[in-house]
């Protein structure tokens, strides 16, 4: 009897350890999916030539060095985009399926996700822009493992991240936004107003 408590015991614990599983997105948004696929895999392209142009960005000991080199690495990446605005990759129709998606991951939770956002968060944020970069006093914030399962994967040296409600394209090694998607988090009404 112990050693089957111990076996169930052993069983939970890896289910609550295990990550959480890709969720599949709607056959409506397949289409959508692959539009947003398409978009990211032109910003790398962009990102790799530029990444021809300055040293690269290997493993480093001195932070100085490391942030020049990021430096130069967005500098170029602007240079490459400058035309480059909010909205370029997270189109209206991406970003539709973008929240859905998100709202799918949090389980209508959202403020679960949100309170993870906000955690270590100290002082006002910043305004977000497109090539603006990821301010240091901000830190990366967790997201929920649904959340992150049910976003579309993205290439190495991209990530999703949250600042505030907005969900944000941040190029890791640029130490730049790519784009963001303002809302990606609903305002979460606690209260409930009576009509009469």
């Amino acid at each position: 009897m112990a050693n089957f408590q111990a076996f169930i015991i052993v069983l939970v614990a890896a289910a609550a350890a295990a990550p959480a599983p890709v969720q599949q997105p709607p056959d409506t948004d397949r289409p959508v999916l692959a539009e947003f696929a398409r978009r990211v895999n032109a910003y790398v392209e962009v990102k790799s030539a530029a990444a021809t142009t300055v040293l690269p960005l290997v493993q480093l000991r001195d932070p100085a060095e490391i942030r020049r080199r990021t430096d130069a690495l967005a500098a170029v990446i602007k240079s490459a985009r400058w035309a480059a605005k909010q909205g370029d990759i997270f189109t209206p129709e991406i970003g539709y399926a973008l929240r859905r998606a998100i709202r799918q991951g949090c389980e209508g939770d959202y403020a679960a996700q949100l309170a993870l956002v906000r955690e270590e968060v100290v002082g006002p944020l910043p305004a977000l822009a497109v090539h603006a970069r990821w301010p240091a006093d901000v830190p990366l914030p967790l997201m929920l493992p649904g959340v992150l399962a049910a976003l579309p994967p993205l290439p190495a040296g991209l990530q999703y991240r949250f600042m505030d409600r907005a969900l944000v394209l941040l190029d890791i090694d640029a130490n730049l936004i790519v784009d963001f998607l303002p809302d990606a988090i609903p305002v979460i009404t606690t209260e409930r107003h009576d009509a009469h």
